[in-house]
């Protein structure tokens, strides 16, 4: 019993040590650099540290290896309602079942407010914490309100973000969840290990986003693929100091990581859209299938509804593809198409023209060989005739059919207008 107690109690003091161990540091504090342009450590790197915050992205296997070695990571800001939302990313470099498990870090979602122990580090730029795998992370508050994020960078901030002169003073913003707004691709990089795009605002000033998920380049998982000339009303995301080279080169750049396809925002660009047909005209009692596409003929964005007039005519009245009911008479289609941008109304006259066919049959005398033969003759509607004696598997224009053995025949008559009249025909 003795030796169980000290056994307890050496564990209670251990603990108490490693807590000892780690000072309780804000965000400010550990993301504090030494000099951009010389050295952009932490001037606390290396130390043990607690440090609060709220979970604004859920956690990334970023890395995307082997067991062993897959690495995580999520971002944290300060817990104030409002004010600089200065940010944190926290990683776990050794992504194994067992680290995974200790530390709870895949339990994490945005809005949590945490306590969590680890080293400060620092990665190409990015001053971070490497998270303790011998102690869970604490969660404080669920449903944190993240009021006033992002905050949104405006031309000027945006200017001096981006310039060379200006890295040590844009310090204040690195790790900020921001929003910056009217930009334009200039450039797309689909490297495999690092896919991004460069974004010009209308100042011209220019930055790089990054592929954080490594979704964007592919259009995975509920993200668009950017293009060239793609227009946004505004991206949002965690500004990155990052320092390229081997062995690293500052003072490095400044990247803008969006963490979900909704940091996003498209310019609504109106679009154009027309109704395609199976035919244009049809005999009277036939149908046709009418579809909407865009003008270059692509399929409707996401999310757009077509709604079909006159509904009664149709087989769906809320599809972008739809077959009519037989008509009896010419009949204008209109199609109202809502693709959350605009509303569009585009229209589509299908002619009916009467079916008047009719279709005489002469059986030609005496057989050869036991084979009969027959005419088929077409009257009205338009010429030229086809003619069918399978039941439209087959059509042909000559209207001589030689070696038919007895039985039923399916007899169909088309005209150029698309008419048919069919009958049935017993040979003896």
């Amino acid at each position: 019993m003795n030796l169980i107690r000290s056994f307890l109690l050496l564990g209670l003091l251990l603990l108490a040590a490693s807590l000892q161990a780690q000072t309780a540091r804000t965000i400010q504090e550990i993301r504090q650099v030494v000099d951009l342009l010389t050295d952009d450590h932490s001037v606390l790197h290396g130390e043990q540290v607690l440090v609060e915050g709220v979970v604004v992205t859920d956690p990334n296997d970023w890395y995307q290896a082997a067991e062993a070695t897959r690495r995580y990571s999520f971002w944290i800001q300060e817990a104030g309602e409002s004010g600089s939302e200065r940010g944190l990313q926290i990683r776990l470099n050794s992504g194994t079942p067992e680290n995974t498990e200790a530390t709870g870090i895949l339990n994490l979602r945005k809005g949590m407010r945490v306590r969590l122990a680890g080293e400060v580090a620092y990665f190409r730029g990015e001053v971070q914490i490497n998270l303790a795998t011998d102690r869970p992370i604490e969660v404080l508050e669920e449903n944190f309100p993240l009021v006033d994020r992002p905050v949104f960078i405006g031309s000027s901030i945006f200017t001096d973000l981006l310039g060379e002169a200006q890295l040590v003073t844009a310090t204040e913003w690195e790790g900020t969840y921001l929003t910056i707004r009217n930009l334009r691709v200039i450039n797309v990089n689909t490297n495999a290990s690092r896919g991004n795009f460069t974004v010009e605002d209308e100042l011209g000033n220019t930055i790089v986003i990054w592929d954080a998920h490594k979704d964007m380049r592919t259009g995975q998982n509920g993200w668009q693929k950017p293009e060239l000339e793609d227009r946004f009303l505004s991206i949002s995301g965690i500004l990155y100091h990052r320092v390229g080279g081997n062995p690293p080169q500052l003072p490095g750049t400044y990247e803008l990581h969006p963490y979900s396809p909704e940091d996003l925002v498209r310019e609504a660009v109106p679009q154009s859209y027309m109704i395609t047909t199976s035919s244009f005209q049809v005999c009277a009692g036939g149908t046709v299938e009418l579809s909407v596409v865009t003008e270059s003929g692509d399929p409707l964005p996401r999310g757009t509804t077509v709604t079909w007039q006159p509904a009664d005519l149709v087989v769906d009245s809320e599809a972008s593809s739809t077959y009519t009911l037989p008509l009896s008479e010419t009949t204008v289609f209109a199609a109202t198409i809502d693709d959350g941008i605009d509303a569009y109304l585009e229209t589509i006259e299908i002619a009916v023209v009467p079916n008047r066919l009719r279709l005489d049959v002469f059986e030609q005398p005496g057989a050869i060989n036991g084979r009969k033969q027959i005419v088929l003759v077409g009257r009205g509607g338009q010429r030229p005739y086809e003619y069918s004696i399978n039941g439209g598997q087959d059509f042909r224009t000559v209207s001589r059919f030689q070696g038919l053995s007895a039985g039923t025949f399916q007899l169909i008559l088309l005209d150029s207008n698309g008419c048919t009249l069919e009958r049935s025909l017993e040979l003896r």
